[in-house]
């Protein structure tokens, strides 16, 4: 078992009493979140939102008042009460103060109910009843905590109504009667999510959450999944929030009135800037209870938080001012989520997959009369068929059914399968869509305005979309050539597949977009007409180049950043290629590709990607680039308005080669346009050659990737009838696809979050073609068919990837994220050494330590990871603290490893070693191949940063299980070769033993 660090969904303790100090009047106790209101008590009252200037909280409201005056917030305090009292004994107070507070008010009981107390109209007159503004709706919070802590999120999605769902307390929308959704609501579910660990259960919370939104409010529903994701746009948008741990902490510090030194203290018991800030501020008792802070309001604040971050001078500030505002409105566990928001790790243990899916079981299920209409009538309309295929009706769901039972005989019943199908159906759908146009905006509104939810026509509505990046496509890891023979049947005519070998560069994975507006739509004087207007606003950041400027260009990274800015050099190269004068020009195309840096010698004289890494991020000017770069595009994903990710990688390349030959421009600045180079031949002799080119040429290893689809050999083509799809002539392999569906999963396998959805073999009411053609057996002995698509965020076997690594001694590589270290000894005693590692988990956004690494660390990398990238500090939000004094992260799980400090997880290292060994302490991988032991690695070897990698692609407890199993079936160990370096591995771990003092 890990350490554990103190609950972060405890309920809000109830303020204990303080003495009011001098100019601190008593204050109305403020109430648990989730409690409810004593019988004893008024209910309370608030006045719907006013100008803050109006009645802010008391502290805030000293804040400004130091603000204005240029002096500390202690130094105003003082200014505020050494002054004389009024005559009715209230202090003298800022100008922004609605209500003075009188000084010998007693502080209220922490468990009576806090009551309005009356208030002067004004220093010298009679003391009255404050009253609200005509007109103004009032807000009983007491009733609002306790409808929504009513609301029970947990229980079963098929026995959840959200049309039940109480809104009489929520706020209302600025000018009319409608509900808007209050931020309580998702911190009531994100309480219940942090709690458990359970994948099902986090689904099921997420989904009734988002139905209930849906239902009530749907303009707030697609602010409220940017809130749960951790992001408020895009990654490729480049909205963000910069909300370092200084600014978090000046504005708890302000708002609640604790002392750093106390801040200090709850920053070592907890280690979470939101579980500081919640603690510190619920003794805080607010003069005026604030109003509901909605979703909607919490969202635009932070847009607007972003919209500062490269505006320059002042930013800082108006940040903080942004910050602190929210942290005053905020009540409750609101606090917590909140702060968690600013520095975009909520820590629910809701990852991507998780949210996608409740989203598509969010449209499936019909919640309104619409979608009910959209099943049923027409009954035999086109329309009516494709939306029965995802939604699911109140009379289907009806009888007990539940998508979660216990009982087995439950679990099998033919109306629950038929059900969990469509789920099944709608999840396979949503996640393909989100993974090729990766836009909760572009989903949402495409699921919110079409009839019956939009999930039958989701494929259409949400197409590839020039200026929106792909999720690029992965390789599988192989550990040796002779795996990559296995699984592709080489020396068996019956079950060989063609196959292409292809060089893995060592350098940065790129994407690129680019569009060329039709020369009808420019006029002579380079004015665009009205629908390229539009098309070019529709396409958002990017560059337009071309003497017209009708060329759009836009680059992306690996993981989906826009890294436009970072290459003027490929800019500049991309209206040359659309410009050649081709007798069939190319208007549009994405291209996946890997920039490469190069010496004078061109695609012959390959450098390392250190040697890339050294140029700038971002703004680079073309004539100040120092490292030449060559573009080796690899793949085609779309061309010229037309989707080619379903085509063969045959057709795809052979269109590659043919519409976008390599060029080499005259200007050296400039870079080289070419393709990857490749070997189309399936005897091993010929692969080993290239492969051993390939590392002479400085490259990682080589891919090996198939070029045709592959189906299962049915009874009837034994006869001679040929089953290979593909070749040039690709109609055939399409129409195939058709019978599909746009949905094409993993190797059309996914694995499902329920294993009855549809069962292997089995027919199963709601099973449609796409299903019933997953069951065939395929050829790779999973029943799964090999196809040579382009599949989005997949890692498939159609990919093989073959480093020099695997194949070297140390024959295995990870990429894993450094969490926490220890003080080096002897001749380390300066450094961080060694270091905990470990997988990540996306089933629950975990990480698993799966061992520590001390050898092949230079000096100038120790002194980096120390003195710059993970420099100690008790700063909230600090990169690296003691361990000793903060608990373990809820989401690292260390097997009872306590460092001497941790780490936050934002860099991912690659690291070789011997072998994959059963582990009783490392938790990594625990359950896939023992109940009782986890996985570690022998003789760990730092071997390089991934920069392009961010710890969401680090390797998985899934990959390490299958390395551990691979590595039993290969015969012959690691080779002579392989037992020399891992001797010297031995040796240099032994020796750093010694070092460290054993």
């Amino acid at each position: 078992m890990s350490p554990k660090r103190a609950s972060s969904s405890s309920a809000p303790a109830t303020p204990t009493k303080k003495k009011a100090k001098s100019g601190s009047a008593g204050q109305a106790s403020i109430s648990s979140f989730f409690g409810s209101p004593s019988s004893k008590g008024k209910e309370k009252e608030v006045e719907e939102e006013q100008p803050e200037e109006c009645h802010p909280d008391e502290l805030f409201a000293l804040q400004l008042a130091a603000q204005d005056a240029g002096v500390s917030l202690a130094e105003m305090r003082k200014r505020m009460t050494r002054g004389k009292k009024h005559e009715n004994g209230a202090m003298p107070v800022h100008p922004l103060f609605a209500k003075p507070v009188k000084a010998s008010s007693p502080p209220s009981s922490a468990a009576a109910p806090s009551k309005r107390s009356p208030s002067p109209t004004r220093p010298d007159g009679p003391s009255t009843p404050r009253k609200p503004p005509p007109g103004s709706a009032v807000f009983d919070l007491a009733a609002l905590d306790t409808s929504i802590s009513a609301i029970d999120f947990t229980q079963d999605i098929l026995v959840f109504d959200p049309s039940t769902v109480t809104t009489q307390h929520w706020p209302r929308a600025p000018g009319s009667n409608h509900a808007t959704t209050p931020y309580a609501l998702l911190s009531h579910a994100f309480i219940t999510v942090s709690a458990t660990k359970s994948r099902l259960l986090i689904g099921t919370v997420l989904t009734n959450l988002m139905r209930t939104i849906r239902v009530h409010d749907p303009t707030s529903l697609l602010p409220s999944i940017y809130l749960m994701t951790n992001h408020i746009a895009p990654s490729y948008d480049d909205v963000t929030l910069g909300i370092g741990g200084s600014i978090t902490n000046k504005a708890t510090k302000s708002v609640t009135g604790k002392s750093a030194a106390t801040l200090k203290h709850l920053w070592d018991q907890t280690g979470d800037p939101g579980d500081v800030a919640y603690e510190a501020k619920k003794d805080v008792r607010p003069m005026v209870a604030p109003t509901p802070l909605t979703v909607g309001k919490v969202f635009k604040s932070l847009h607007d938080i972003a919209a500062l971050t490269h505006s320059g001078t002042g930013s800082t500030s108006a940040k903080l001012g942004i910050v602190t505002k929210l942290i005053v409105a905020s009540r409750g566990e609101e606090t917590r989520w909140l702060v968690r928001t600013f520095h975009s790790h909520l820590r629910t243990g809701a990852v991507k997959k998780t949210l996608s899916s409740a989203l598509a079981r969010c449209f499936s299920l019909c919640d309104s009369d619409e979608d009910e209409a959209a099943v049923e009538a027409p009954t035999f309309s086109t329309q009516s068929s494709a939306a029965a295929a995802y939604l699911v009706t109140s009379s289907e769901r009806s009888g007990g059914i539940l998508a979660n039972p216990t009982k087995p005989k439950e679990r099998q019943d033919p109306r629950r399968l038929a059900i969990m199908a469509k789920f099944a159906r709608s999840e396979r759908l949503v996640r393909e869509v989100l993974s090729r146009h990766p836009n909760f905006t572009s989903v949402i509104e495409a699921l919110t305005t079409s009839p019956g939810g939009g999930l039958a026509h989701l494929s259409q509505l949400v197409p590839l979309r020039i200026g929106v990046p792909i999720t690029p496509m992965l390789g599988s890891i192989t550990r040796s050539l002779n795996d990559v023979y296995t699984k592709l049947g080489v020396g068996h005519p019956n079950t060989a597949r063609a196959f292409v070998s292809e060089f893995k560069y060592d350098g940065q994975r790129v994407q690129i977009h680019a569009h060329r507006v039709p020369e009808a739509a420019v006029d002579e004087q380079g004015k665009l007409d009205e629908q390229a207007r539009a098309v070019r606003a529709s396409y958002g950041k990017g560059k337009w180049l071309g003497e017209r400027g009708d060329i759009f260009v836009r680059l992306f990274s690996r993981h989906l950043e826009d890294m436009t800015s970072k290459y003027p050099d490929i800019l500049d190269l991309i209206p040359l290629l659309l410009d050649r004068g081709h007798a069939e020009p190319v208007q549009s195309f994405m291209i996946d590709a890997e920039v490469v840096a190069i010496g004078p010698g061109g695609e012959a004289e390959l450098l390392p990607f250190q040697t890339l890494s050294n140029r700038s991020r971002k703004d680079v000017d073309l004539k100040e680039v120092k490292v030449k770069v060559g573009v080796f595009a690899f793949d085609l994903m779309y061309l010229d308005g037309k989707s080619l990710l379903k085509s063969s990688l045959r057709v795809r390349r052979n269109l590659l080669h043919t519409r976008l030959p390599a060029l080499l421009p005259e200007n050296p600045l400039i870079a080289r346009w070419l393709h990857v180079k490749s070997l189309e031949s399936n005897e091993p002799e010929d692969v080993e050659r290239f492969f051993a080119e390939a590392r002479a040429n400085r490259c990682e290893g080589i891919m090996v990737k198939t070029l045709d689809h592959h189906w299962r050999r049915e009874a009837k083509k034994e006869d001679g009838e040929d089953d290979k799809g593909g070749g040039q002539d690709d109609e055939g392999e399409d129409a195939k696809l058709q019978t599909l569906g746009d949905v094409v999963s993993d190797d059309l396998v996914m694995a499902e979050d329920d294993e009855d959805a549809v069962a292997p073999g089995k027919d199963s009411e709601g099973a449609d073609p796409i299903d019933l053609f997953q069951q065939h057996p395929g050829v790779t002995g999973r029943g799964k068919a090999l196809l040579s698509t382009y599949e989005p965020d997949k890692r498939c076997e159609s990919w093989l990837k073959v480093k020099q690594d695997y194949v070297d001694g140390l024959g295995d590589s990870l990429d894993l994220v450094p969490i926490g270290a220890w003080h080096g000894m002897g001749r380390k005693a300066q450094w961080w050494s060694p270091v905990l590692l470990a997988v990540y988990d996306a089933e629950t956004g975990g990480y698993q330590a799966v061992c520590k690494c001390i050898s092949g660390f230079t000096d100038a990398e120790y002194k980096s990871m120390k003195f710059e990238r993970f420099v100690e500090s008790e700063e909230v939000g600090a990169s690296c603290y003691n361990a000793r004094r903060n608990q373990c992260r809820q989401e690292y799980d260390t097997g009872g490893y306590l460092p001497d400090v941790w780490f936050e997880p934002v860099e991912v290292w690659e690291l070789r070693f011997a072998d994959v060994t059963l582990s009783p302490v490392y938790p990594a991988a625990r359950g896939l191949i023992s109940e009782e032991r986890g996985l570690s690695t022998r003789f760990p070897r730092f071997i390089r940063r991934r920069d392009d990698k961010g710890p969401e692609e680090a390797s998985t407890p899934q990959q390490l299980a299958s390395m551990y199993l691979g590595q039993r079936s290969v015969a012959g160990g690691a080779g002579e070769g392989g037992k020399k370096e891992a001797n010297e591995a031995i040796k240099e771990e032994e020796w750093a033993e010694e070092e460290e003092g054993g």
